[in-house]
Protein backbone atom coordinates (compact mmCIF):
# COMPACT_ATOMS: atom_id res chain seq x y z
CA UNK A 1 0.00 0.00 0.00
CA UNK A 2 1.16 3.26 -1.12
CA UNK A 3 1.03 6.72 1.23
CA UNK A 4 -1.62 8.92 -0.79
CA UNK A 5 -2.99 12.53 0.58
CA UNK A 6 -6.41 12.64 0.40
CA UNK A 7 -9.04 15.22 0.96
CA UNK A 8 -12.66 13.94 1.76
CA UNK A 9 -15.62 16.93 1.56
CA UNK A 10 -18.70 16.41 3.69
CA UNK A 11 -17.91 15.14 6.88
CA UNK A 12 -21.30 13.10 7.25
CA UNK A 13 -21.70 9.47 8.42
CA UNK A 14 -20.28 8.04 5.08
CA UNK A 15 -17.73 10.97 4.52
CA UNK A 16 -16.29 10.19 8.12
CA UNK A 17 -16.19 6.75 7.77
CA UNK A 18 -14.42 6.60 4.80
CA UNK A 19 -12.15 9.29 6.21
CA UNK A 20 -11.23 7.13 8.57
CA UNK A 21 -10.55 4.19 6.43
CA UNK A 22 -8.38 6.34 4.40
CA UNK A 23 -6.62 7.59 7.79
CA UNK A 24 -6.29 3.68 9.19
CA UNK A 25 -4.61 2.60 5.77
CA UNK A 26 -2.16 4.85 6.35
CA UNK A 27 -3.11 7.52 3.77
CA UNK A 28 -2.74 11.19 4.99
CA UNK A 29 -6.55 12.43 4.72
CA UNK A 30 -8.04 15.91 5.84
CA UNK A 31 -11.88 16.29 6.18
CA UNK A 32 -13.04 19.21 5.47
CA UNK A 33 -17.22 20.37 6.16
CA UNK A 34 -18.46 23.85 7.19
CA UNK A 35 -19.10 25.16 10.55
CA UNK A 36 -22.60 24.50 10.59
CA UNK A 37 -21.04 20.38 9.90
CA UNK A 38 -19.42 20.87 13.39
CA UNK A 39 -15.89 21.03 11.55
CA UNK A 40 -14.44 22.86 14.38
CA UNK A 41 -15.71 20.65 17.10
CA UNK A 42 -14.54 17.38 15.26
CA UNK A 43 -11.15 19.54 14.97
CA UNK A 44 -11.00 20.06 19.34
CA UNK A 45 -12.42 16.70 20.30
CA UNK A 46 -11.01 14.25 17.43
CA UNK A 47 -14.41 12.67 17.06
CA UNK A 48 -17.78 13.23 15.26
CA UNK A 49 -19.95 12.94 18.30
CA UNK A 50 -22.90 13.20 16.21
CA UNK A 51 -22.28 10.24 14.04
CA UNK A 52 -19.88 8.35 15.92
CA UNK A 53 -19.17 9.17 19.12
CA UNK A 54 -17.06 6.35 20.43
CA UNK A 55 -14.82 5.80 17.34
CA UNK A 56 -11.56 8.62 18.07
CA UNK A 57 -9.87 9.85 14.92
CA UNK A 58 -7.22 8.23 13.60
CA UNK A 59 -3.19 10.31 13.94
CA UNK A 60 -3.60 10.63 10.14
CA UNK A 61 -6.91 11.70 10.21
CA UNK A 62 -6.45 16.07 9.81
CA UNK A 63 -9.91 18.07 10.10
CA UNK A 64 -9.14 20.77 7.86
CA UNK A 65 -11.11 24.44 7.99
CA UNK A 66 -9.52 25.76 4.88
CA UNK A 67 -10.60 24.10 1.74
CA UNK A 68 -8.11 25.48 -0.39
CA UNK A 69 -5.17 24.46 1.30
CA UNK A 70 -6.63 20.68 2.02
CA UNK A 71 -7.19 20.26 -1.49
CA UNK A 72 -3.94 21.82 -2.87
CA UNK A 73 -2.00 19.41 -0.92
CA UNK A 74 -3.92 16.53 -1.86
CA UNK A 75 -3.26 13.99 -4.43
CA UNK A 76 -7.16 13.06 -4.86
CA UNK A 77 -9.81 14.30 -3.74
CA UNK A 78 -13.20 12.36 -2.68
CA UNK A 79 -16.89 13.97 -2.36
CA UNK A 80 -19.21 12.61 -0.20
CA UNK A 81 -21.84 15.27 -0.24
CA UNK A 82 -25.60 14.92 -0.83
CA UNK A 83 -26.49 14.26 -4.24
CA UNK A 84 -28.51 17.86 -4.36
CA UNK A 85 -25.53 19.67 -3.82
CA UNK A 86 -22.80 18.20 -6.17
CA UNK A 87 -22.53 20.20 -8.69
CA UNK A 88 -22.27 23.06 -6.65
CA UNK A 89 -19.32 21.52 -4.85
CA UNK A 90 -17.53 20.66 -8.31
CA UNK A 91 -18.07 24.19 -8.85
CA UNK A 92 -16.61 25.80 -5.93
CA UNK A 93 -13.25 23.52 -6.21
CA UNK A 94 -12.76 23.59 -9.57
CA UNK A 95 -9.90 26.85 -9.25
CA UNK A 96 -8.60 25.25 -6.61
CA UNK A 97 -7.50 21.47 -7.97
CA UNK A 98 -4.22 21.11 -8.75
CA UNK A 99 -3.73 19.89 -12.60
CA UNK A 100 -4.54 16.03 -13.16
CA UNK A 101 -6.11 15.74 -9.31
CA UNK A 102 -8.43 12.61 -9.81
CA UNK A 103 -12.07 13.18 -8.76
CA UNK A 104 -14.00 10.12 -6.78
CA UNK A 105 -17.29 10.42 -5.29
CA UNK A 106 -19.19 8.07 -2.72
CA UNK A 107 -21.84 10.18 -3.48
CA UNK A 108 -25.19 7.90 -5.05
CA UNK A 109 -27.66 9.29 -7.24
CA UNK A 110 -28.10 11.26 -10.30
CA UNK A 111 -28.41 15.93 -10.49
CA UNK A 112 -31.96 16.31 -9.29
CA UNK A 113 -32.45 19.28 -11.76
CA UNK A 114 -30.89 17.73 -14.87
CA UNK A 115 -31.49 13.63 -14.35
CA UNK A 116 -28.26 13.49 -15.78
CA UNK A 117 -24.95 11.47 -14.50
CA UNK A 118 -22.64 13.23 -12.21
CA UNK A 119 -19.38 11.82 -14.60
CA UNK A 120 -20.83 13.23 -17.60
CA UNK A 121 -21.84 16.69 -15.21
CA UNK A 122 -18.02 16.76 -14.08
CA UNK A 123 -16.88 16.67 -17.16
CA UNK A 124 -17.87 19.74 -17.99
CA UNK A 125 -17.54 21.61 -15.09
CA UNK A 126 -14.41 20.81 -14.49
CA UNK A 127 -12.31 23.02 -16.48
CA UNK A 128 -8.88 20.57 -16.44
CA UNK A 129 -8.20 16.94 -17.19
CA UNK A 130 -9.38 14.64 -14.07
CA UNK A 131 -9.71 11.21 -13.99
CA UNK A 132 -13.04 10.64 -12.62
CA UNK A 133 -14.47 7.80 -9.75
CA UNK A 134 -17.10 6.37 -7.98
CA UNK A 135 -17.76 4.00 -5.01
CA UNK A 136 -21.02 2.71 -4.52
CA UNK A 137 -22.70 -0.36 -2.66
CA UNK A 138 -23.75 -2.33 0.38
CA UNK A 139 -21.63 -0.18 3.15
CA UNK A 140 -23.52 1.45 6.28
CA UNK A 141 -21.42 3.93 7.12
CA UNK A 142 -21.58 2.99 10.67
CA UNK A 143 -20.34 -0.66 10.06
CA UNK A 144 -17.39 1.08 8.05
CA UNK A 145 -16.27 3.15 10.73
CA UNK A 146 -16.38 0.02 13.05
CA UNK A 147 -14.12 -1.86 10.76
CA UNK A 148 -16.64 -4.48 9.38
CA UNK A 149 -15.89 -6.05 6.60
CA UNK A 150 -17.21 -4.76 3.85
CA UNK A 151 -17.10 -4.84 -0.19
CA UNK A 152 -18.02 -2.39 -2.78
CA UNK A 153 -18.57 -1.88 -6.45
CA UNK A 154 -15.77 1.30 -7.41
CA UNK A 155 -15.69 2.65 -11.06
CA UNK A 156 -14.02 4.31 -13.51
CA UNK A 157 -13.12 4.26 -17.43
CA UNK A 158 -9.28 5.20 -16.28
CA UNK A 159 -7.45 1.85 -15.33
CA UNK A 160 -4.96 4.22 -13.46
CA UNK A 161 -7.81 5.49 -11.05
CA UNK A 162 -8.91 1.98 -10.51
CA UNK A 163 -5.95 1.25 -9.09
CA UNK A 164 -5.51 4.08 -7.60
CA UNK A 165 -8.81 3.49 -5.90
CA UNK A 166 -7.67 0.00 -4.77
CA UNK A 167 -4.72 1.30 -3.14
CA UNK A 168 -6.52 3.98 -1.00
CA UNK A 169 -9.52 1.89 0.35
CA UNK A 170 -8.43 -1.61 0.33
CA UNK A 171 -7.68 -3.84 3.77
CA UNK A 172 -8.17 -7.02 4.93
CA UNK A 173 -11.53 -5.45 5.84
CA UNK A 174 -12.44 -3.52 2.64
CA UNK A 175 -12.68 -4.98 -0.52
CA UNK A 176 -13.17 -3.45 -4.08
CA UNK A 177 -15.29 -4.70 -6.97
CA UNK A 178 -13.60 -3.15 -9.68
CA UNK A 179 -15.81 -2.08 -13.04
CA UNK A 180 -15.73 0.48 -15.85
CA UNK A 181 -18.69 1.07 -16.22
CA UNK A 182 -19.90 4.23 -14.19
CA UNK A 183 -23.61 4.52 -15.92
CA UNK A 184 -24.47 0.67 -14.13
CA UNK A 185 -22.57 1.40 -11.01
CA UNK A 186 -24.60 4.65 -10.97
CA UNK A 187 -28.05 3.72 -11.89
CA UNK A 188 -27.83 1.03 -9.48
CA UNK A 189 -27.41 3.70 -6.60
CA UNK A 190 -30.27 5.63 -7.41
CA UNK A 191 -32.87 3.03 -7.89
CA UNK A 192 -31.85 0.83 -4.84
CA UNK A 193 -33.04 4.03 -2.71
CA UNK A 194 -36.66 4.16 -4.48
CA UNK A 195 -36.81 0.03 -3.76
CA UNK A 196 -35.83 0.55 -0.15
CA UNK A 197 -38.92 3.61 0.65
CA UNK A 198 -40.98 0.67 -1.19
CA UNK A 199 -39.61 -2.32 0.49
CA UNK A 200 -40.38 -0.05 3.74
CA UNK A 201 -44.20 0.93 2.91
CA UNK A 202 -44.74 -3.04 2.22
CA UNK A 203 -43.03 -3.70 5.30
CA UNK A 204 -44.53 -1.19 7.43
CA UNK A 205 -48.06 -2.01 5.66
CA UNK A 206 -47.64 -5.47 7.25
CA UNK A 207 -46.91 -7.86 4.16
CA UNK A 208 -44.97 -10.89 4.41
CA UNK A 209 -41.37 -11.45 3.10
CA UNK A 210 -42.78 -12.85 0.03
CA UNK A 211 -43.91 -9.69 -1.16
CA UNK A 212 -40.58 -7.83 0.21
CA UNK A 213 -38.67 -10.29 -2.35
CA UNK A 214 -40.91 -10.01 -5.44
CA UNK A 215 -40.52 -6.30 -4.88
CA UNK A 216 -36.75 -6.42 -4.41
CA UNK A 217 -36.48 -8.61 -7.38
CA UNK A 218 -38.15 -6.18 -10.03
CA UNK A 219 -36.90 -3.19 -8.42
CA UNK A 220 -33.70 -4.89 -9.97
CA UNK A 221 -35.55 -5.56 -13.26
CA UNK A 222 -36.45 -1.33 -13.24
CA UNK A 223 -32.98 -0.38 -12.43
CA UNK A 224 -31.70 -2.62 -15.46
CA UNK A 225 -34.15 -1.25 -17.84
CA UNK A 226 -32.91 2.05 -16.69
CA UNK A 227 -29.25 1.60 -16.95
CA UNK A 228 -29.68 0.01 -20.78
CA UNK A 229 -31.23 3.18 -22.02
CA UNK A 230 -27.88 4.70 -21.40
CA UNK A 231 -25.51 1.59 -22.28
CA UNK A 232 -25.23 0.09 -19.16
CA UNK A 233 -23.20 -3.30 -19.19
CA UNK A 234 -25.97 -5.32 -18.10
CA UNK A 235 -23.41 -7.25 -15.80
CA UNK A 236 -23.25 -4.58 -13.69
CA UNK A 237 -26.49 -5.54 -12.14
CA UNK A 238 -25.88 -8.23 -10.37
CA UNK A 239 -22.35 -6.48 -8.64
CA UNK A 240 -22.20 -5.35 -5.10
CA UNK A 241 -23.51 -1.91 -6.63
CA UNK A 242 -26.79 -3.33 -7.68
CA UNK A 243 -28.03 -6.75 -5.93
CA UNK A 244 -25.72 -5.97 -2.28
CA UNK A 245 -27.06 -2.46 -2.32
CA UNK A 246 -30.57 -3.27 -2.80
CA UNK A 247 -30.88 -6.35 -0.01
CA UNK A 248 -28.87 -4.32 2.09
CA UNK A 249 -31.02 -0.78 1.70
CA UNK A 250 -34.15 -3.00 2.03
CA UNK A 251 -33.38 -4.85 4.31
CA UNK A 252 -31.91 -2.67 7.39
CA UNK A 253 -33.52 0.24 9.49
CA UNK A 254 -30.31 1.22 9.65
CA UNK A 255 -31.16 2.63 5.85
CA UNK A 256 -33.17 6.17 5.91
CA UNK A 257 -34.99 5.47 2.77
CA UNK A 258 -36.23 2.06 4.22
CA UNK A 259 -37.52 3.91 7.41
CA UNK A 260 -38.93 6.85 5.54
CA UNK A 261 -40.88 3.85 3.77
CA UNK A 262 -41.76 2.33 7.31
CA UNK A 263 -42.79 5.71 9.00
CA UNK A 264 -45.34 6.51 5.35
CA UNK A 265 -47.03 3.37 5.62
CA UNK A 266 -48.01 4.06 9.38
CA UNK A 267 -49.13 7.64 7.94
CA UNK A 268 -46.90 10.19 8.60
CA UNK A 269 -46.92 12.61 6.48
CA UNK A 270 -43.37 13.53 4.19
CA UNK A 271 -42.35 16.50 6.39
CA UNK A 272 -43.31 14.50 9.50
CA UNK A 273 -40.88 11.07 8.13
CA UNK A 274 -38.12 13.72 7.24
CA UNK A 275 -38.07 15.46 10.20
CA UNK A 276 -38.24 12.10 12.28
CA UNK A 277 -35.45 10.80 10.12
CA UNK A 278 -33.42 14.13 10.83
CA UNK A 279 -30.95 13.08 7.74
CA UNK A 280 -31.29 13.68 3.79
CA UNK A 281 -33.49 10.99 2.90
CA UNK A 282 -31.56 10.57 -0.92
CA UNK A 283 -34.73 7.88 -2.32
CA UNK A 284 -37.44 11.27 -2.45
CA UNK A 285 -34.82 13.06 -4.44
CA UNK A 286 -34.49 10.29 -6.61
CA UNK A 287 -37.48 9.46 -7.20
CA UNK A 288 -38.47 12.16 -9.29
CA UNK A 289 -35.33 12.36 -10.96
CA UNK A 290 -35.59 8.90 -11.90
CA UNK A 291 -39.66 9.01 -13.19
CA UNK A 292 -38.70 12.10 -15.20
CA UNK A 293 -35.90 9.75 -17.16
CA UNK A 294 -38.75 7.16 -17.75
CA UNK A 295 -40.74 9.59 -19.11
CA UNK A 296 -38.59 11.03 -21.14
CA UNK A 297 -37.25 7.57 -22.71
CA UNK A 298 -40.92 6.14 -22.79
CA UNK A 299 -40.09 3.27 -19.57
CA UNK A 300 -42.53 1.39 -17.57
CA UNK A 301 -41.11 1.11 -14.28
CA UNK A 302 -44.08 0.50 -11.74
CA UNK A 303 -42.77 0.75 -8.34
CA UNK A 304 -41.21 3.82 -8.96
CA UNK A 305 -44.11 5.61 -10.57
CA UNK A 306 -46.00 4.23 -8.03
CA UNK A 307 -43.60 5.45 -5.16
CA UNK A 308 -43.59 9.04 -6.49
CA UNK A 309 -47.83 8.82 -6.50
CA UNK A 310 -47.78 7.56 -2.94
CA UNK A 311 -45.19 10.42 -1.29
CA UNK A 312 -47.24 12.84 -3.62
CA UNK A 313 -50.02 12.34 -1.95
CA UNK A 314 -52.16 11.23 -5.12
CA UNK A 315 -52.36 7.44 -3.90
CA UNK A 316 -52.34 5.53 -0.83
CA UNK A 317 -49.76 3.34 0.33
CA UNK A 318 -51.47 0.47 0.16
CA UNK A 319 -51.31 0.83 -3.35
CA UNK A 320 -47.86 -0.30 -3.44
CA UNK A 321 -48.38 -3.62 -3.58
CA UNK A 322 -50.38 -3.27 -6.90
CA UNK A 323 -47.22 -1.97 -8.41
CA UNK A 324 -45.70 -5.44 -8.33
CA UNK A 325 -49.03 -6.60 -10.27
CA UNK A 326 -48.54 -4.11 -13.19
CA UNK A 327 -44.26 -5.30 -13.46
CA UNK A 328 -44.25 -6.70 -16.90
Amino acid sequence: MTPVSITVIGPGAWGTALAMLLARNGHTTMLWGRKEDGIFEMAKDRVNERFFPEQMFPESLIIEPDLEKAIQQSDCVLLTVPSAVFVTVLKIIDPMLNPGTPIIWGTKGLDSSTGRFFHDLASEVLTGEHALGVISGPSFAKEVANGMPTAVSAASIDEDLLLLMKNLFENENFKLELSNDMVGIQVCGVIKNVMAIATGMVDGLGFGTNTQSALMTFGLQEARKLGEVFGADPASFLSLAAVGDLVLTCTDNQSRNRRFGLLFAHGKSLDEAAKEIGHVVEGVHNVRTVMELAKKHGLKLPITEMVEKIIDGERPAIDIVKALFETA
